[in-house]
């Protein structure tokens, strides 16, 4: 029984226990409200990209109807259908595209990058989501984060011992990753759906970064014989909800407070997921595709940091915003008592002239 049937039901006991006899439709004179719900449409500006990005969605969907108590009614499609949406689920890479400093809030590079938990924790509890919200305002949009890719593996058919190894030869990441890749003398590529195994195999891409989630989707792990940890950006990267600046301050307060909560829920879900899955991830990946999993070499790893440290210094300082965002995420990474095992000291990012 739905709602309505249950208020009708209800009303003829109610009349039946005070005596009422008229017929039904003369109690109910006045009809029930019209429904309400709001149709929305939601878009994955990057589904061919990565092979959680549309599951990620739809899930972000469902929340936001949940948390509207059916309020709103969310559809995704993709931006090829010609919908127009106020609502956008969008990669780091594209938000990257739009403004490097989006990275702090969507994943930087290096080992001293905060893992998915302590950038949620940073945004919420730690002024991170306000630098983030004038970076993003000054881009016409409200940027909330929804969702993580989880561990990334830069994947190879050949060792990776120094930078030597990609010297001159493609590598595909995303993001900042990108960056880091050409200062190691690489020439970086975004990943290109479908043209990832062929290159391995061909010895045309020297490696490439991803998740092993979208490297089993894009074929990369038939190809592929090593899997480095500890890498570009090892950490991984988020996708963002993304929501045009109007129409979010046309909302009302409770409904902003379920496009954020439906979004935190969806990121913090994610994040369990993929701590369940990292050490199966590995043991599947040895033991039944005989890859070699490991960490970079010391050597190679050194020479990461180096060229890491020097792009998200050059990010912080591309504009106001991006150093406010700097200064917002360094001071959380200080305040962390585990620092010294996320990686080198926090002095080492403040922003320098480097060129790539």
């Amino acid at each position: 029984m739905d709602r309505r049937d249950f208020l009708v039901a209800s009303g003829s006991a109610v009349m039946a226990g005070a005596g009422l006899s008229g017929p039904l439709h003369q109690a109910f004179a006045t009809p029930l409200p019209a429904d309400r719900t709001r149709q929305m449409t939601l878009t994955v500006a990057d589904a061919g990209n990565a092979s959680w990005t549309t599951g990620q969605a739809r899930e972000l969907a469902r929340r936001i109807e949940q948390a509207s108590s059916g309020g709103y009614a969310v559809s995704v499609a993709s931006p090829a259908s010609g919908t127009a949406s106020a609502l956008n689920v969008v990669s780091a890479a594209q938000l990257v595209e739009r403004d490097a400093a989006f990275a702090f809030a969507t994943g930087l590079p290096g080992s001293a990058a905060l893992d998915a938990e302590a950038v949620d924790t940073w945004l919420t509890t730690a002024g991170g989501q306000s630098a983030l919200d004038e970076l993003a305002a000054s881009h016409g949009l409200k940027v909330l984060l929804a969702g993580h890719g989880g561990e990334a593996f830069l994947w190879s058919a050949k060792p990776l011992h120094t930078a030597a190894d990609f010297a001159g030869k493609c590598v595909q990441a995303e993001g900042l990753a990108c960056y880091v890749a050409a200062g190691l003398g690489a020439e970086p590529w975004r990943i290109v759906p479908g043209t990832a195994p062929g290159g391995l195999t061909s010895g045309a891409v020297a490696a490439i970064e991803a998740t092993v989630p979208d490297a089993i989707h894009r074929g990369i792990v038939p190809a592929a014989r090593y899997a480095s940890a500890n890498a570009l950006a090892p950490r991984g990267t988020a996708v963002a909800l993304t929501l045009e600046l109007d129409v979010w301050r046309a909302m009302t307060p409770a409904d902003r407070a379920v496009m954020s909560s439906a979004a935190q829920e969806s990121y913090r879900d994610s994040i369990r997921i993929n701590r369940l899955g990292t050490d199966l991830h590995r043991h599947a990946l040895q033991h039944t595709c005989a890859i070699d999993v490991s960490p970079v070499p010391h050597g190679l790893a050194a020479q990461i940091q180096t060229v890491a440290r020097a792009v998200v210094a050059q990010t912080a300082a591309i504009s106001p915003f991006a150093a406010k965002l700097n200064a917002s995420y360094m001071s959380f990474l200080k305040s962390q008592q585990d620092l010294p095992t996320r990686g080198p000291a926090v002095s080492a990012f403040h922003p320098a002239s480097v060129l790539l």
